[in-house]
């Protein structure tokens, strides 16, 4: 086992390692040992268990099918910017001025999903704790949201408005959104 900077790595990650992820639905995916190393969840698991990538079944139940499929197609494409040679990084994840860049073409294009499938995306790279894919869903659904209004953003992803004046009045004030308008609600 190599330790590089807090993150465990099974013993020399590479595509002779074979472990078969099972989703949310039962269904299984045989993935190279290389492609599971932007996960630091999954690192600490094999780690922990001593997994040797003969082929064992990791359950994943908290993510379906469709999104895990999602999340094995970036982790393959970005298995080269999580290295464990230790020359070559000093942690398992991309420098953080790498990650402070714009996506590449590739990553826009696959963030290019609806909202349903984004959000889920998100909530499974936290699971599976992949924090450049994190990081990368939650700068597309901020990019989105940007320059629109309250009404644009509720409407955009059917949102009801279920405040009231006096309650939208009392949360802009707790928020420190007060303005001028705010004055003339009672």
């Amino acid at each position: 086992m190599m330790v590089i900077s807090k993150i465990c790595f099974f013993s020399e990650p590479s595509e002779m390692s074979k472990f078969v992820l099972t989703s949310k639905d039962g269904d299984k995916f045989e993935v190279d040992g290389d492609v599971l190393r932007p996960s630091k969840m999954l690192h600490t698991m094999i780690t922990d268990l001593g997994l040797s990538g003969g082929g064992e079944e990791i359950p994943l139940e908290n993510v379906q099918s469709h999104i895990l499929k999602k999340v094995l197609e970036w982790c393959e494409q970005h298995k080269e910017d999580f290295s464990t040679d230790s020359e070559e990084a000093s942690t398992s994840e991309p420098s953080k001025k790498q990650r402070k860049t714009d996506p590449s073409e590739w990553d826009t294009a696959f963030l290019e999903v609806d909202a349903a499938t984004l959000f889920d995306i998100i909530a499974a790279a936290n699971y599976l704790d992949i924090e450049p894919l994190l990081e990368l869903g939650c700068k597309q659904v901020a990019n989105t949201l940007r320059g629109k209004t309250a009404e644009q953003i509720r409407a955009m992803w059917g949102i009801n408005e279920t405040f009231g004046p006096k309650e939208e009045k009392q949360c802009r004030i707790e928020m420190g959104f007060t303005d001028e308008e705010d004055e003339g609600v009672e």
